[in-house]
């Protein structure tokens, strides 16, 4: 895969997962396990190529925003 289809892919899955999961404990929980993941794999596997760099890195920022927007929906819920 090229770097432009893996920054649209997991962007697209970014997407999906911010405005689609809905319970506070999955984003909670699915954001820290990928921020975790995510820098981790950054570190440890640094000399890998450019499109598993940015794969680390997307998975990284897609557990940021998860775990950053938790209670997005927490007042739609009560």
């Amino acid at each position: 895969m090229t770097i432009p289809m893996i920054f649209g892919l997991g962007m697209t899955i970014n997407w999906l997962l911010v405005y689609t999961l809905k319970p506070r404990a999955w984003r909670k929980w699915l954001g820290l396990g990928l921020l975790i993941f995510g820098g981790i794999a950054m570190f440890k596997l640094r000399s890998q190529s450019n499109e598993a760099s940015l794969s680390f890195l997307i998975a990284f920022m897609i557990g940021w925003s998860l775990f950053s927007a938790r209670d997005r929906f927490a007042l739609e819920e009560d």
